[in-house]
């Protein structure tokens, strides 16, 4: 009995010292660069792995991105104790350009990154499907939200669907919860 115990105590030290190291691969072809480890986050759509498309030369296969054009738009929730007076409500019902913030997308196991202007205006490299959209962290981008709150940045905030034909431009719009970093948040009515 005490060799077989011993056999499966060894058997049990060679698998955890195999297990889950951190590796990193790329793999380089003419238009894509794939980085395989990307951090899952919980409560958020992060795919397995980071694909960059780069525009050097063209891409002949079936599954070619389109340059999209769109614009990128947010709105405020109200926070407040009170009901809020009318002119209050219009000012929270009104949509506010996004502006110098990087945005991704998200379909399946592809990323991609891109950057609004000063206008909240983007060009984006995504082929034909359904891309879920979420913010990056951008310090200095004017964004009414607390920049250090990894919750504003770890869910989706919507989708916009790709098709083959015609897309642009497309709208994306954010819409902002009270903030989720105050501890008092859940106090509220």
């Amino acid at each position: 009995m005490k060799p077989t115990f011993i056999l499966a105590i060894a058997i049990s030290i060679a698998f955890v010292r195999c297990g889950n190291k951190n590796n990193t691969s790329s793999v380089d072809t003419v238009n894509t660069t794939i980085d395989s480890t990307a951090k899952a986050h919980s409560d958020s759509i992060t795919p397995d792995t980071t694909v960059i498309i780069q525009n050097n030369e063209t891409n002949n296969t079936t599954n070619t991105s389109t340059n999209i054009s769109g614009s990128a738009w947010y709105k405020n929730k109200y926070c407040g104790g009170m009901r809020p007076t009318p002119e209050v409500e219009n000012q929270y019902n009104k949509e506010y350009v996004v502006p110098s913030c990087k945005l991704k997308f998200i379909n399946n196991n592809t990323v991609v990154y891109a950057t609004t202007d000063a206008n909240g205006n983007f060009n984006a490299p995504l082929t034909a499907g359904t891309w879920n959209y979420t913010l990056v962290s951008t310090q200095g981008s004017g964004l009414p939200i607390d920049m250090s709150c990894e919750k504003y940045f770890d869910h989706s905030y919507g989708s916009v669907e790709i098709s083959d034909k015609k897309n642009n431009p497309i709208r994306l719009l954010f819409a902002f919860p009270c903030d989720p970093c105050d501890p008092y948040s859940n106090m509220r009515p």
